[in-house]
């Protein structure tokens, strides 16, 4: 499976579209181009960010991490909503040399009726909590 993302030429960091517009939209556009003002195009946030879309490739089994969290399995009551989360391995090749990510994604369930792992929406970005490099 192939998940779209975007890496911060300058930082490395990584993350999906959804957060980087949620940085953007917090942030003054001075601050998100370095540059003045009158020399940002909002329309340009992409580009302007010093984003490049990027293609993670899951190279590994997707599992459940089990971490302790507010609103985790643990903490809920049976019909309660509670927040599972699982997390796997994941590489860019970039050009010959490969990069190594941990994909941490987030789903919301009710407790004692939780659905099978594969009814999940494991391509869509907006599920995916946080990517880490992982050096």
């Amino acid at each position: 499976m192939e998940i779209t993302v975007y890496k911060h030429l300058e930082s490395g960091d990584v993350a999906t579209i959804e957060d980087w517009k949620n940085d953007f939209d917090g942030m003054d556009v001075e601050s998100w181009f370095g540059l003045e003002k009158e020399n940002c195009n909002a329309d340009e946030w992409i580009e302007g960010g010093r984003l490049e879309k990027i293609i993670l490739t899951i190279d590994d089994e997707i599992y459940p991490t089990c971490r302790l969290f507010d609103n985790c399995f643990s903490n809920a009551n049976n019909g309660e909503k509670y927040i599972t989360e699982y997390a796997c391995d994941a590489v860019y090749d970039d050009d010959g040399e490969q990069e190594e990510y941990k994909i941490y994604w987030q789903f919301e369930e009710i407790k004692g009726e939780e659905r099978e792992i594969d009814q999940y929406d494991w391509e869509s970005t907006k599920n995916i909590y946080k990517i880490c490099r992982q050096d």
